[in-house]
């Protein structure tokens, strides 16, 4: 990875944002990378929060750490959220869907190709290269870089992002302790996450991590229908399916009753389903649930 430039953040402080190169992927990203506020021995050694989505969520993630924190629910931890730099040649929305599904989807590659009418075929199915970046080449950095403790350390992402939480989760399960998925679009490739949860659950032993799943109970109101109409007849019928109402709290409930057999090994796993949340609004509910569950005071002082 080459880290072509480091700018203070103009809306945070202790922040410093990096725009990078990852030797793996194809393109530019930009981590914003917020530290905890005030004054600390020089031999403290900080727990750090991973986050997907840095365009939608990079003010979100480390406003919420530092809320929690000063109200005494969370420990003070490091917040790095991974976005796509301005300068990407590709739209934020087509960099995502590459990035941060773990299979093809044929399907909906030829959709939303035609839907965005981008002159390339869309790709997906690249999430282990991008996991691959964040553990081998950007955790490394960071490390050197500032006093974070990779030995505790979360991964959250809502959506694709919490698609690719999953991922990271079931495929490299060790490089983080605590997984944090907020309405998780399990419904990708018809579910196929949740079939490679079965397999590897039957495999392979579990790994002794904490893992979050939760969805807002007003998630049927997903806006994905009224966008859809708005396309004409014929591109409509090619929507793949799962898209359209997806039933996220089903998909939950069946992908918990997969990792059933690693709660018995070392699994740590909290569900919940978050009353009056709809998909976009659970994220502020979920972030703020799933961090105290996963990192709270209470479990790390035992009281």
């Amino acid at each position: 990875m080459r880290i072509l430039e480091k700018s203070p953040c103009a809306f945070l402080s202790n922040c410093e944002i990096w725009r990078v190169r990852p030797d793996t992927i194809d393109t530019e990203l930009q981590i914003f990378i917020v530290g905890p506020e005030g004054s600390w021995p020089e031999e403290t050694r900080f727990g750090v929060t991973f986050a997907t989505d840095a365009e939608q969520f990079g003010n979100m993630v480390p406003n919420m750490v530092r809320t929690l924190t000063t109200f005494g629910d969370v420990y003070p931890s490091y917040t790095v959220s991974i976005g796509y730099a301005p300068t990407s040649a590709q739209a934020y929305s087509v960099q995502r869907a590459r990035d941060l599904t773990p299979t093809e989807w044929p399907a909906y590659s030829a959709f939303f190709t035609e839907a965005l009418n981008e002159p390339t075929v869309l790709a997906t199915g690249k999430a282990l290269d991008f996991l691959n970046f964040i553990i081998d080449e950007l955790q490394p950095a960071l490390n050197a870089a500032y006093p974070i403790n990779l030995q505790d350390s979360t991964l959250a992402g809502h959506d694709l992002g919490g698609l690719f939480t999953l991922f990271a989760f079931l495929n490299r399960p060790e490089a983080f302790q605590n997984y944090l998925a907020i309405s998780p679009a399990l419904w990708w490739a018809e579910s196929a996450l949740i079939n490679l949860a079965q397999d590897t659950t039957a495999s392979t032993l579990s790994p002794k991590s904490k893992l979050y799943l939760c969805a807002g109970a007003l998630e049927a109101q997903h806006p994905t229908e009224s966008l859809v109409s708005a396309l004409p007849e014929d591109l409509q019928a090619k929507l793949p399916q799962g898209i359209l109402r997806p039933d996220i709290a089903g998909h939950i409930h069946r992908l918990e009753a997969a990792l059933a057999p690693w709660k018995t090994q070392g699994l740590t796993l909290h569900t919940a389903t978050i009353p009056n949340e709809t998909q976009g609004s659970v994220i502020g509910a979920g972030l703020s649930q799933g961090l105290r569950a996963l990192n709270s005071l209470t479990e790390i002082y035992g009281g």
